[in-house]
């Protein structure tokens, strides 16, 4: 499959508009704290850059924090947002085009990982930098799978 440069240019936009809204967010952290369903927070500030930037969401937004980003895409997100949690954020912005951007990440709420958070995250990291280094022409489909797999094997073997 091959992308023609008017539809790299439409990916490109889709993606720069979903990380401005992960931006927003991570501004709007101490206030989705204060909030009741802070999620819905998060959700809603995310929701807001999708509608200004392009045609709207691209798919339902997951922002699950605390025990909620452990549920397989939790799209409630009417639970509170408390310091010390993590923030499981799952969201795109769809351009204009329908071209939609799709950025997973998660966040310290309080702006900092516990050092068992910092763990987890750096291995999830570092997974995923193994399957983007796998990713290569003509390298077999499940290259960046393996690569990644082996990493969280051998990470979680470790400890």
């Amino acid at each position: 499959l091959v992308k023609d440069t008017w539809e790299i240019e439409q990916l490109d936009a889709a993606v720069r508009h979903t990380v401005a809204g992960f931006h927003d967010v991570a501004g709007e952290l101490s206030h989705a704290m204060r909030a009741r369903r802070g999620e819905r927070w998060i959700e809603g500030t995310f929701n807001r850059r999708a509608r200004l930037e392009g045609h709207g969401l691209g798919f339902e937004t997951i922002a699950a924090a605390g025990s909620h980003a452990c549920a397989l895409h939790w799209t409630r997100n009417d639970g509170p947002v408390r310091d010390g949690d993590l923030l499981l954020l799952d969201a795109g912005v769809e351009a204009d085009s329908f071209y939609t951007g799709d950025v997973t990440r998660t966040l310290p709420v309080g702006g900092r990982f516990s050092d068992v958070q910092r763990r987890v995250y750096d291995l999830v990291f570092a997974a995923q930098s193994a399957g983007i280094a796998a990713l290569r022409p003509g390298a077999p489909y499940g290259a960046f799978h393996d690569a990644a797999t082996q990493v969280i094997a051998e990470g979680l073997d470790s400890w």
